[in-house]
Formats: structure tokens, sequence, C-alpha cells
């Protein structure tokens, strides 16, 4: 089954509540958010969010190559608000 654009938003957006909620960010975690906003690039389904959507790529794409995740999300705690707000 594949994922609709507007699904894949609010995957998105769910893992980076959960980033910012639980403060334990998975690699799997950092995974899916990199695959997904690839897709999402990839479509150019949502050119209005191309711009966050491209900075949570790169966000999740450093994210797997943290040795220090959580000093990679402390780093970004005030991009992953923006986002959240930004997605809806």
């Amino acid at each position: 089954m594949t994922l609709s654009s507007k699904d894949k938003l609010n995957l998105i957006k769910d893992i980076l509540n959960s980033h910012q909620m639980d403060r334990n960010p998975t690699v799997s975690e950092y995974e899916q958010l990199f695959r997904s906003t690839n897709q999402l690039l990839q479509q150019q389904d949502s050119p209005e969010l191309n711009d966050i959507i491209q900075a949570i790529n790169e966000y999740s794409e450093a994210g797997l190559d943290e040795n220090q995740s959580n000093e990679h999300l402390d780093h970004n705690t005030a991009n992953i608000n923006q986002w959240i707000q930004s997605l809806g």
C-alpha cells in the first residue's frame, strides 16, 4: 500500500513529535524520515513545503550519521518545533 503525500506529511509530523516528546530518536525513525522526505521531494506534490521538507531530510540524514543523537536532537529542537508548526 502506497502512502499519499498527506499521509507521508502526517507520518513525518508524528515522528518529529515523538523526537520532541520522547527525546530518544531511533535509527529507524531517522531512516523513515529520510525515506519519506526523499519521496516527497521527488513527487513535488507540496512545492510550498519543499524548503521545510528539504531541511527535515538534512536533519534525518545527519541523525543517521551522529554518534550522539541526543546532541543532534538538542541542536535541532527549535527547528523541530518550527517544522511541526509548519506542517500543521
